[in-house]
């Protein structure tokens, strides 16, 4: 992507203020750096190596940031050892999701087919599904077009409908309360869990980054 637009390493990511793309791609190098490497052994590690291997690309040029992110994440595999499996799906998930951010700052759409769909958005419906049960709300479905999973304890409520990649972006604080609010929540008033869509490292945007439409 940054690769035909090169003036595009300046431009803003609406959905990481602050940042610019070739800051988002000094990001995913490290991540997938990290992934290929097995160095995190705990989900606490994540955000201090995270900054240590950003700090270390702050010279790197957007030319040879895109030489090495394929590289590296060429050689990732995935590991059958826990917890290192499930530190490789939160930065698997990480990766993606900041893949989407530069995508939409570059106007470009995120393949319905992407390969890191099924399993981010399986990540992302676990850790709302604690956040719903921590918040002592009902349960709901979450129904995608390839899958549908009960978040939280108990019978479900309502459903909540939408593509992948609205629901995706709305369980990883890329929605405001008010577009996820938006959403098909089958009838029922959304607000009662709008509290839960704030969890882990997510939290909903005060105002909108991005149009509330799939893709």
């Amino acid at each position: 992507m940054l690769a035909s637009c090169p003036e595009a390493a300046e431009l803003p990511v609406p959905a990481c203020p602050g940042w610019t793309g070739r800051d988002l791609v000094a990001h995913l190098v490290t991540v997938c750096r990290l992934v290929a490497g097995g160095a995190v052994r705990e989900p606490a590690q994540i955000p201090g190596l995270v900054a240590e291997g950003e700090q270390a690309l702050r010279e790197a040029s957007v030319a040879e940031l895109l030489t090495e992110w394929p590289q590296v994440s060429g050689r990732i595999e995935a590991p059958a050892e826990q917890p290192v499996a499930r530190n490789v799906r939160i930065m698997t998930m990480d990766a993606f999701t900041h893949e989407a951010d530069l995508r939409r700052a570059l106007g470009l759409p995120v393949p319905a087919d992407h390969p890191a769909y099924p399993d981010a958005l399986d990540l992302l419906a676990s850790g709302l599904s604690a956040s719903v049960d921590g918040h002592g709300l009902p349960a709901f479905r979450l129904q995608a077009p390839r899958a549908d999973w009960t978040i939280g304890t108990g019978e479900p409520v309502t459903t909540l409908r939408g593509s992948e990649y609205d629901l995706y972006r709305s369980l990883a604080g890329r929605r405001t309360a008010g577009q996820i609010a938006e959403l098909d929540w089958n009838g029922t008033p959304a607000e009662p869990w709008l509290p839960a869509f704030t969890w882990g490292p997510f939290t909903p945007p005060a105002e909108a980054t991005e149009a509330a439409q799939a893709g």
